[in-house]
């Protein structure tokens, strides 16, 4: 039995991996011009590197599907943690850009498992209320990526590219090295059936998708990512064009991950009360429409606003999401989120990349409104899950 305290340490751990997973993410997001600029690259071929991060968030999600029973997840998560540690330090050193490719793809692997599995934990964990501490978890994401693009911009100003990079890496290995301790203080063995062939796991892979709201929730994970990464990736850098200052790109950001923060801690002492399903249809209606406003008003402090206002809108898309998919197959959470992930990725793969191509031919001021179309597409997906939130 583990005590309160055994619990309370293992829920901070959990947390403190989902805000490595944030700076990965965040920085990325603010850095992607200085990036783009550092390598000579157009927005398509800066782009490239973020589809590969999808080869190993791809390669992380069938290991969730069809593998993740053989494995301990709780020390899976703490080893990807200081892997992603490691890597964003290696971003700073800029290595020719055939290695940054393979860094790009451990970091996707790295944040993919994050990403997917810290949910199942969490549900384990804590099972009593866990859509909050989802949430509540989530939430420590978005005030993660609140701070990264503001620091991370004062540091580019003293210490370039190297400086935010090697400070972020350290300052993750913290985080995950903390996690690791906890998860490794008491070692449990791991109760898996290693005489499971693979043939079995496939079938009971595809016996999760078969599950009808596991395939809505995939094409939801889809549709969200789109927006989202879409708004993390390219937002910051349309701001800088737009002001022609690189610390307004920034708070663009932040402002941006300000708004799914707040709305993350205020959903979290409701999410368990709420329709999830109405949630998503009109919470993505509304971040819908304010999201093209942002391209449509004059006034550079309105913009701000609207984008906070979006963010807010879909900021519980993915908390959501995971715990839909975590309660809709109970007995394999591991390969429900591994769905989640796969359509994150697939996101990832095809549509980022297609925005940022646009980007090239027309500009963010057109390329950036199209992709309220995704929300909107999440509506009808939305309305066909089930009114249980668990």
């Amino acid at each position: 039995m583990i005590s309160k305290r055994g619990i309370f340490m293992k829920v901070i751990a959990l947390d403190l991996l989902m805000l490595c997973f944030s700076i990965n993410v965040s920085i990325v997001g603010q850095m992607f011009n200085s990036i783009k600029t550092s390598y000579q690259l157009s927005y398509s071929q800066a782009s490239l590197l973020l589809s590969v991060q999808s080869v190993g968030g791809l390669t992380l999600a069938i290991i969730s599907i069809l593998l993740i029973d053989m494995l301990n997840k709780s020390r899976f998560l703490t080893v990807c943690g200081l892997l992603i540690s490691l890597l964003v330090g290696l971003v700073g050193t800029q290595p020719p850009f055939i290695i940054l490719f393979m860094i790009f793809i451990g970091l996707g692997f790295a944040g993919g498992a994050i990403n997917t599995l810290t949910n199942p934990v969490m549900v384990e964990t804590v099972p009593k209320n866990s859509e909050r501490y989802i949430n509540f978890m989530h939430m420590i994401f978005s005030l993660g990526a609140v701070l990264t693009p503001l620091i991370s911009q004062i540091i580019y100003a003293d210490y370039g590219l190297p400086g935010v990079f090697f400070i972020f890496g350290g300052f993750a290995s913290i985080c995950a090295g903390y996690a690791y301790l906890v998860f490794y203080m008491k070692r449990q063995k791991n109760k898996v059936k290693k005489d499971r062939e693979t043939k079995r796991r496939i079938r009971e892979a595809f016996d999760t998708f078969r599950v009808q709201e596991i395939r809505y929730i995939f094409v939801i994970a889809i549709l969200i990512t789109s927006w989202q990464l879409s708004s993390i990736y390219y937002i910051s850098s349309y701001f800088k064009e737009l002001s022609n200052d690189g610390l307004k790109g920034a708070l663009a950001l932040s402002i941006f991950f300000l708004g799914m923060m707040v709305s993350r801690l205020v959903f979290s002492k409701f999410a368990d009360r709420l329709e999830a399903k109405r949630v998503l249809a009109v919470s993505n209606f509304i971040g819908a429409v304010v999201w093209v406003m942002i391209f449509i008003v004059d006034g550079f402090m309105l913009k701000l606003v609207l984008v906070g206002i979006s963010a807010a809108c879909c900021a519980n898309n993915f908390p959501i999401v995971f715990s839909k998919a975590c309660h809709a197959v109970p007995e394999k959470m591991a390969a429900a989120s591994g769905f989640v992930t796969l359509g994150y990725y697939v996101a990832i793969f095809v549509l980022i990349p297609l925005i940022g191509s646009l980007g090239d031919l027309v500009g963010m001021r057109w390329a950036l409104p199209l992709i309220a179309i995704f929300l909107i597409l999440v509506i009808p997906f939305a309305n066909k899950l089930s009114l249980s939130n668990g």
